[in-house]
């Protein structure tokens, strides 16, 4: 596969990772805005002892269902990406480290929180609404290594 077919090819890695983690966070956000409710979430929240359950039970469900409409239509992922993975740093530290693999472990969270990461750095990928909003010029092309100039360096410069 030739350089130019292998950089087309990696900008779908992002949009794959972001639509991945949009389907599973709309669908928890959903569960616990519409169908269980974000009282019983805070109920949760007043066991664990922290302060405000119901106020961290509503940011953390609309952060799910929002951010996760939000991964699936490509819009400020860079963006939207930051408070998801505040969202999973939490419950990892909260609820999921005692052990490292599942049912309650930390395999999974620390695996979104990673893709999150992930996110920022590369943006949406393809099939993206930032790309209507975002123009970026076209990455200039390098030429061959065979083709690129060698550098040297002096040394003798370099002892006196």
């Amino acid at each position: 596969m030739n350089g130019k077919n292998q950089s087309a090819l990696a900008a779908w890695g992002p949009t794959m990772l972001r639509l991945a983690v949009g389907a599973v966070f709309v669908a928890h956000g959903y569960d616990k805005v519409f169908i269980k409710g974000v009282p019983q979430f805070s109920e949760g929240l007043t066991k664990m002892g922290l302060p405000y359950p119901l106020t961290l039970a509503g940011l953390s469900a609309l952060t799910e269902l929002v951010g996760g409409v939000l991964m699936l239509v490509g819009l400020g992922v860079r963006l939207v990406a930051v408070p998801m993975a505040i969202n999973m740093a939490v419950a990892i530290s909260l609820v999921h480290s005692q052990s490292f693999f599942a049912p309650k472990g930390m395999e999974y969270p620390l695996t979104l929180l990673l893709i999150f990461m992930a996110l920022m750095f590369t943006g949406a990928g393809r099939l993206a609404l930032d790309s209507f909003f975002v123009k970026r010029p076209p990455a200039p092309a390098m030429a061959p290594v065979s083709e690129q100039p060698l550098q040297t360096t002096d040394h003798r410069s370099l002892a006196a």
